[in-house]
């Protein structure tokens, strides 16, 4: 699946901004202060409430016209980032997470690669500071990834998806409309992993661009977090795992070698999975290692080998916690 423009459609470049909000009275209101902060101000603003029980929606609409306030039924982040994406009228979406911030140059910096490239990328990211609770620094640090000034743009290359860390977090990137809508946008049947599955249906859909420099800090400062609750180990976490990765792997052509780093991650979740109800559920447990192993039929050995070679170096905030992670670290 290949994407562009088509047609006689004209790109003005126009960004929207999209919070999903859920129970957040005490945040939402610095979410929207960074955005109102920005030197280059966005098109539209857009609060998609998922079902607040909380004073989240009076404090969003305290701020009058100058955003926009959709009101929804629970379910989820991604079907909230779902509603705003079809509610926005601009050529491109920047999403911002009701616990995160922006920094004041991130619009500035995704417009002006936005124009210098001709808005050809499916998605425009920077990099994100971390809180102590996602273990402190960069992302991008993390990664060891190191783009080059003012932007690096990637057509068909996607080696930065299929990375160790990947470097691309949905709260520091501006993605094109078009784009999302056609790769099917989130999945709200994911409560976790949605980020990353989203983030490979657009990279393997499109070029990708890199512009350096601090987007965002990720935090942890809401207690009603999934990324606080349903951490790598959780069972919802490892079968949100095992579907994005399936779906990856029927969805688009792939080479071998990309082939191989999903197929392991999936089968790395079904093995985590077969440990953890082995005594509870025999059947289940049997049933995951028999996906596990015709998901990755050499991954009996690729994990063999690992653990003769010892554990794994740590990959910072996501070898445990992060969004943009995977079951074993340092694999995504």
């Amino acid at each position: 699946m290949r994407l562009g423009w088509g047609g006689e459609y004209r790109m003005t470049g126009s960004i929207a901004a999209v919070i999903p909000v859920h129970n957040r009275e005490q945040l939402i209101g610095r979410a929207l202060e960074s955005v109102f902060g920005q030197r280059h101000p966005p098109d539209e603003i857009i609060v998609v409430d998922d079902g607040s029980t909380d004073r989240t929606v009076d404090v969003a609409r305290a701020y009058g016209s100058r955003i926009r306030v959709i009101e929804a039924a629970h379910g989820g982040a991604g079907a909230a980032r779902n509603l705003g994406v079809e509610a926005a009228t601009s050529d491109f979406v920047a999403f911002l997470d009701s616990d995160d911030f922006w920094e004041p140059e991130h619009l500035a910096r995704m417009s002006e690669a936005i124009r210098a490239t001709d808005g050809r990328a499916v998605m425009y990211f920077s990099d994100c500071r971390l809180d102590d609770w996602h273990g402190g620094g960069t992302i991008w640090s993390l990664a060891n990834f190191d783009p080059a000034e003012p932007f690096e743009f990637r057509d068909s290359e996607k080696d930065w998806l299929f990375a160790p860390l990947q470097p691309l977090l949905i709260q520091s990137a501006a993605v094109r409309r078009n784009a999302y809508l056609a790769v099917g946008g989130s999945d709200p049947a994911l409560p976790r992993r949605g980020d990353t599955h989203l983030i490979f249906k657009l990279g393997l859909s499109g070029p990708l661009c890199a512009v350096p420099g601090i987007a965002s800090t990720w935090t942890a400062d809401a207690q009603n977090s999934l990324t606080r609750q349903l951490v790598s180990e959780h069972p919802t976490y490892l079968r949100c795992t095992v579907h994005l990765y399936a779906d990856l792997l029927e969805r688009f052509t792939l080479t071998p070698e990309q082939r191989k780093i999903l197929s392991l991650r999936a089968a790395d979740a079904h093995y985590a999975l077969a440990r953890q109800t082995w005594r509870s559920h025999p059947l289940e447990m049997l049933a995951h290692l028999s996906k596990a192993v015709r998901t990755n039929p050499h991954g009996l050995w690729e994990r063999a080998r690992r653990r003769l070679s010892g554990p794994p170096a740590p990959s910072g905030p996501g070898s445990t916690r992060g969004e943009h992670t995977g079951v074993t670290t340092p694999t995504q």
